[in-house]
């Protein structure tokens, strides 16, 4: 055998064996971009079903404000932005469901919800949490949409008001910052959300029914509102002070959603029954009492001029107390 086929077999020997290697390597290779192909679909899965879990429970239009999906990854958000809040629900709950089953409270609670829902949603709203027999609601784009809603929401009240719960519905609605972020884990997470504002629409809703209001709101929110007083119905009911800001804001009542027979009579009164509000917050207690006396003539079970009658009366018997100027909801 000569050296030439010699080298002719080594060589043959060599390149069989690196095929052997090549076509292990390539095994492997394969193997691992497998194994890698499935560990993402893996992670993908994850956070696919992660994302359902938190829509089941936070608005995902929020989630997309604060970019929770960022390069494949799942953040927290932080949202500091100003919004039109809303929120529902009845007044004197715990006490209204005392005596009933938990399965009658829900199915009037739940039937009242499926009908007006829809309508924060045809206005672009956004449903934040549900508290109680009501919810939470923002609304980013429009202090309009949001009344709006509201009005819808007050007339479905007064079509289905058939127990004393239902009676007790009302809506609050004010225009201010919110501050929300995350809290928890990728197993259990919700949006925590910290407004002056949020509190102050669910102050709002706690009164209303108090001043034979279904809808009140804040003046900040209603210098919001184009044209307001050719689009909408409403009186001023007086101011409210808030602690947090040492401050005054107007509060008013907006009847559109009430029964026919209730907006003819605030309609009828609203100028006596407005006068009588500026001259209660002046102090002017008995020219303020002569004009809540005519607004009770017409109308009888308006309680927000019998609220201001009545302190108008303990003003006038008590100097003391007059001394300390006018008595109003204090938030």
């Amino acid at each position: 055998m000569g050296i030439f086929q010699i080298l002719v077999n080594i060589l043959c020997v060599i390149f069989f064996i690196a095929s052997i290697i090549i076509c292990i390597r390539s095994r492997v290779e394969i193997k691992v971009l497998e194994e890698t192909k499935l560990d993402l679909a893996e992670k993908v899965k994850k956070q696919e079903q992660h994302i359902k879990r938190l829509e089941r429970t936070i608005p995902i239009e929020l989630y997309e404000k604060g970019k929770i999906v960022e390069n494949g990854e799942i953040k927290n958000i932080s949202i500091h932005e100003p919004f039109a809040i809303m929120e529902m629900n009845a007044s004197h709950f715990s006490k209204q469901v005392q005596g009933r089953s938990l399965e009658a409270v829900l199915n009037l609670s739940n039937s009242l919800l499926t009908k007006v829902i829809p309508y924060v949603y045809e206005n672009n709203g956004l449903i934040n949490s549900f508290k109680k027999a009501g919810f939470v609601a923002f609304y980013e784009k429009s202090c309009e949409s949001a009344l709006k809603a509201a009005i819808s929401i007050s007339e479905i009240i007064e079509e289905t008001k058939n127990s004393e719960l239902i009676e007790n519905f009302a809506v609050g609605l004010s225009y201010g910052m919110v501050l929300a972020g995350m809290a928890g884990t990728e197993h259990r997470n919700s949006l925590i959300t910290v407004s002056v504002s949020a509190d102050l629409a669910k102050f709002l809703r706690s009164i209303a029914r108090k001043y034979s209001a279904r809808v009140l709101i804040t003046g900040t929110l209603k210098q919001r509102i184009e044209e307001f007083e050719r689009k909408f119905h409403s009186r001023k009911l007086g101011y409210i002070y808030i602690t947090e800001t040492d401050s005054l804001e107007e509060v008013f009542d907006v009847y559109d959603g009430e029964s026919v027979q209730t907006r003819k009579e605030k309609q009828k009164t609203k100028i006596v029954f407005e006068k009588g509000v500026d001259f209660y917050t002046k102090g002017e207690y008995e020219k303020a009492r002569q004009y809540f006396i005519e607004v009770c003539k017409t109308n009888r079970y308006d309680d927000a001029a019998k609220e201001y009658l009545k302190r108008c009366d303990e003003n006038l018997v008590q100097p003391e107390l007059a001394k300390s100027g006018p008595q109003i909801e204090e938030f």
